[in-house]
């Protein structure tokens, strides 16, 4: 390999935005020079332009460089010849996530000094490589490595009988990806004697596809927040890269459900697209919101019969939790090295069990629903409707600020911002209008015209919120107490009434069936209070409620099957449970009737274009058939009008034939003058 330096004119300036290596500079000519490759068989001494024909990648990483080469360092002790090559060299190894890595350098040199920056993107570097795949690799590279290591494994384990052996080859080449399997996964895989299994999912390709995307997804964000880029000046709530992502995946995945169909089994001509079915289920940001909406507008229906008290709680996380404070990094945060976003979530679910824990002892039931929520640095907190009776409310309170205020209970605002309590007054609102803003800003972010905590609006900020909460993998909402919705949801996909004469309610006396079926009708009409109160009420256990819901085949048609074989997923191990009814007492009560799979669009229809042509269709054929009768009735008409017509001209050509013979007769017959 050998370096041309050339001095760059203009044109050459504008050609190099694309060239492989950005310029150099010289200490000795103070000037910039751009360092060209060129390979051996490139080399012609009599020809000095071969080195206009240089390889060529995207404009990233000379965009980078302008944005290094229009930076200076004024910082004593650093070198202003050669500073930007340690940073060049490690911010255009990532691409797209390189600019972010760059403005978290510049951030952080200006705030913490040259040298403490770069500290920050080569440990930043390292976290996001693994030894053969790094993090912040594009989409279509990082589908690339998934197929190239599905084969690679698939190849090294399929000569391999024994599963252990198997599945250590197949580990340790997951582990060069920086993946692996859960220990609590491999005991119980190897306990049921499916290891295979895992070397099943290890050599597949949409398997790594997935987990690659998964775990990119949190280690871009954990560097981000690590460099400064997730708060209210930058990037509220999610990091743009994850943003970008975010909105890339959404096209694609839409791509994909419109191409993609679930066909009945039964009856192949019915079939909708995962794109069609995907909007009539949950979801579906509008059908979400509803659903949601109409179980708290029932749960405080309830608590108003009832007398029940409403109460909004918000709980936050202590300071350390927190990746800035006041516009800076938070130093209590760096202290404790830098706890992410799940270590905040796991911490307030900490606390959360606590209190259930205590209120049990106590035996005070409370009813309601928690909402996940991101402060703009991406530290979660969650906010609380709860309903209880009267007098259990100040113990509820109590006991929750209390095991709250357990970690860190000194620090400055402690007592005043992590926990704050409101207590409902019906006279004066909703219980719902509290929550109901929330809910918005984590769904659609529809009736909200600007977030206050940022400068985005509200749809902006729905997309920042929901994208955090996928890429940390948090549950948004939660609802406890009432009865549980699968039954609601699998009673309303019913739409014809449960009539006592039915063979399934044969053995159900009246009062039974009516139970049964009151339960139907709250579902099938949509209202959540007389769902509950037909279910056992808010405070019903799970064991307690009328209907629930059932995930395997009833045991009765266990025992008519002379051998029942669990079904297999596609990797070799039993598949998990799927839902399959409702059961009420011994009764099993079908709710799923159909049998779907799932098959390519254009294939599907391609295959049923085939079929269609080479079969006429019934209707098809009767329809010529009947056209054929009314051509044939109308051409014998037509037949019959002219065999009249040539009987006529006969009749008439056969009498003045005779009229003629008769007049010659005549003539002939006289005698000579």
């Amino acid at each position: 390999m050998h370096y041309e330096f050339i001095q760059p004119t203009i044109a050459q300036r504008e050609r190099a935005q694309h060239c492989v290596y950005p310029p150099r500079f010289d200490a000795d000519t103070n000037e910039f020079y751009y360092s060209v490759p060129l390979l051996e068989s490139a080399i012609n001494t009599n020809d000095r332009d071969n080195t206009v024909n240089r390889p060529h990648q995207s404009a990233v990483a000379c965009s980078l460089w302008d944005r290094l080469a229009a930076t200076d360092v004024n910082e004593y002790k650093v070198s202003t010849k050669n500073w930007r090559r340690p940073v060049y060299d490690i911010i255009r190894r990532h691409q797209d996530f390189g600019h972010s890595l760059l403005t978290g350098f510049l951030t952080a040199q200006r705030k913490h000094g040259y040298i403490n920056a770069l500290r920050d993107i080569k440990s930043a570097d390292e976290r996001l490589t693994a030894r053969a795949y790094r993090f912040s690799s594009n989409d279509e590279d990082l589908c690339e490595t998934a197929k190239a290591f599905s084969r690679k494994i698939m190849r090294k384990t399929a000569g391999v009988h024994d599963d252990e052996q198997a599945f250590s080859v197949a580990a340790e080449l997951l582990d060069d990806l920086g993946l692996s399997f859960r220990d609590e996964l491999i005991d119980e895989k190897r306990e049921s004697g499916e290891l295979r299994a895992l070397v099943n999912r290890a050599a597949d390709e949409t398997w790594i596809r997935r987990q690659l995307r998964r775990r990119s997804a949190i280690e871009l964000e954990r560097v981000a927040r690590d460099l400064n880029l997730v708060h209210r000046d930058a990037s509220p709530y999610c990091s743009k890269a994850n943003l970008h992502r975010a909105k890339y995946r959404t096209e694609t995945n839409k791509a994909m459900l419109q191409n993609t169909v679930a066909v009945d089994e039964s009856d192949p001509d019915n079939f909708f697209t995962l794109f069609e079915l995907a909007a009539k289920s949950p979801s579906n940001e509008h059908i979400r919101m509803c659903e949601m909406f109409t179980r708290l507008r029932g749960f405080e229906e309830i608590a108003q019969e009832l007398g029940h008290d409403a109460t909004f709680i918000t709980a936050t996380c202590p300071s350390r939790f927190h990746a800035v404070s006041k516009r800076e990094t938070n130093p209590k945060w760096v202290e404790a090295g830098k706890p992410t976003t799940q270590d905040a979530h796991d911490y307030l679910c900490g606390v959360w069990q606590s209190v259930r824990k205590a209120l049990d002892k106590l035996d005070i039931k409370f009813y309601g629903m928690r909402v996940v929520e991101p402060h703009h640095d991406g530290c979660p907190h969650w906010h609380m409707l709860l309903f209880c009776e009267p007098q259990h409310t100040d113990t509820i309170i109590d006991v929750y600020r209390r095991l709250s205020l357990q970690d860190s209970p000194s620090e400055p605002g402690a007592q005043h911002r992590r926990f704050v309590v409101e207590r409902i007054d019906w006279s004066r609102g909703s219980a719902v209008g509290y929550i109901a803003k929330y809910l918005s800003k984590n769904i659609s972010g529809h009736h909200i015209t600007s977030d206050k905590d940022t400068n985005l609006d509200g749809t902006d900020a729905a997309n920042a919120v929901r994208t955090f909460a996928r890429v940390n993998g948090l549950r948004q909402f939660q609802f406890f107490g009432g009865p549980s919705v699968t039954t609601w949801r699998e009673l309303r996909r019913i739409r014809t009434e449960f009539k006592k004469d039915d063979a399934m309610f044969a053995d159900l006396d009246e009062a039974q069936w009516f139970a049964v079926e009151s339960v139907r009708r709250a579902a099938d009409a949509g209202d959540w209070k007389a769902f509950c109160y037909a279910m056992g009420g808010v405070f019903v256990k799970r064991n307690k409620q009328l209907l629930r819901p059932h995930y395997h085949v009833p045991h009765i048609m266990d025992a008519l099957l002379e051998e029942f074989v669990p079904k297999k997923t596609r990797f070799g191990d039993n598949a998990t449970a799927r839902i399959t009814g409702l059961t009420f007492h011994s009764m099993f009560i079908l709710t799923r009737f159909k049998t779907w799979r799932l098959e390519s669009k254009q294939r599907y229809l391609r295959g049923h274009q085939n079929i269609l042509t080479e079969v006429t269709d019934i209707f098809d054929v009767l329809e010529m058939e009947e056209e054929y009768r009314r051509m044939s009735d109308a051409r014998y008409e037509e037949l019959a009008a002219q065999v009249e017509r040539y009987d006529d001209l006969i009749a008439l050509a056969l009498e003045a034939e005779s009229a003629e013979q008769i007049a010659w007769a005549e003539a002939s017959a006289a005698p000579p003058a």
